[in-house]
């Protein structure tokens, strides 16, 4: 073979082999959604209408389990003025909580302010060698026998952040006992290292789900990978309650002082 066509068909790999990696990097993307609607976490009917993201049944990423209840089939996520919701269905049914068997919901996000920390790793992956795609900086997480949490990616790895207890102001969970759908809801300053976010906004996501059947040996089982969401609609920002007040108060005392001067005069 003539150096010439050497270096045309290594020009040839070239092409095709860049070709493939780009596939492999957006065969996992999912589109990108938006979605204005408030969602009652304990009514499934207050989705309707809500566009939803499907996974293949069967693409569970551990094996040894065979068909479980964690292999998800479809996704909605939406937002209204003050919180995300993300409802996950999954081919099994769910155990109640604290009991056998156990799972996990795990929602990686971007930082939309785009200035935290950032990394690929999983969150107690269990041996797997698995990571996100997006560069995560927090992480939502849920254990059926456990807390609702955010952790941080700080520092090279992922740090406990805060209890999500208070539904008004950090967000709630629900699921369907014995039924295959799981409800998330999370307050929208938690999506952003400076607690402050607007319409507009956008962020990548992943959703991993966890599996045990003795809370000893834990899988990582499953995971939607990946798709953009963006705040849609009026949303309020953090602090948006004291600047409020403030305009009130502002407003308030230039009517009382021009009260005066007109009683005055």
């Amino acid at each position: 073979m003539k150096s010439s066509e050497k270096f045309a068909m290594c020009l040839i790999w070239a092409v095709l082999l860049v070709s493939f990696s780009v596939n492999i990097a957006i065969a996992g993307d999912k589109g990108s959604f938006g979605y204005e609607k408030t969602i009652n976490i304990y009514d499934l009917s207050t989705w309707e209408g809500v566009p939803s993201i499907t996974d293949p049944v069967g693409d569970t990423v551990n094996e040894t389990q065979g068909v479980n209840m964690t292999d998800i089939k479809e996704v909605w996520i939406c937002n209204n003025y003050t919180h995300l919701f993300i409802r996950v269905d999954v081919l099994g049914n769910l155990s109640a909580p604290n009991t056998a068997p156990y799972f996990a919901m795990q929602l990686y996000v971007e930082d939309i302010a785009g200035t935290a920390d950032n990394g690929t790793e999983l969150f107690m992956d269990y041996g797997h060698s698995l990571q996100n795609d997006i560069n995560a900086s927090f992480l939502f997480s849920k254990w059926s026998q456990g807390g609702y949490c955010r952790f941080n990616y700080t520092g090279g790895t992922w740090t406990w952040d805060q209890d999500l207890n208070d539904p008004s102001t950090q967000g709630a969970v629900n699921w369907t006992v014995n039924g295959n759908s799981f409800v998330m809801m999370i307050y929208l300053g938690l999506l952003s290292s400076t607690g402050e976010v607007a319409s507009s906004d956008s962020f990548k996501f992943e959703i991993f789900t966890i599996y045990s059947s003795d809370q000893t040996t834990w899988y990582a089982e499953d995971y939607l990978d990946f798709a953009t969401y963006t705040l849609t609609g009026e949303v309020v920002p953090e602090f948006a309650g004291p600047v409020i007040i403030l305009i009130i108060l502002v407003n308030t005392m230039v009517l009382i002082a021009a009260r005066k001067r007109k009683f005055l005069s």
